[in-house]
């Protein structure tokens, strides 16, 4: 599991893109248990990626400010501030 966290970590500095062209210091990861997927803070915006790399999802609506994501252990709800 700590493989995939940093994993996780190390790879999300390059799986976002979009109308930003990459995300390189985003924070506050949160992966699932099976390490399959993560969230992540960038731009006060709550996100989703794969482990595994690709384009990232925004969960949250460019006009909202949120932060400290959490995914729950089966990847299937995110809890933020």
């Amino acid at each position: 599991m700590r493989l995939h966290v940093l994993a996780a970590v190390a790879a999300f500095s390059v799986v976002a893109y979009g109308d930003f062209g990459g995300v390189y210091l985003g924070s506050v990861p949160s992966v699932n248990a099976d390490g399959t997927k993560f969230v992540f803070e960038w731009n006060d915006s709550i996100w989703l990626a794969s482990t595994q790399g690709g384009i990232a999802q925004r969960l949250t609506p460019e006009e909202s400010r949120e932060c400290w994501p959490l995914l729950s252990a089966d990847g299937g709800r995110v809890v933020f501030l």
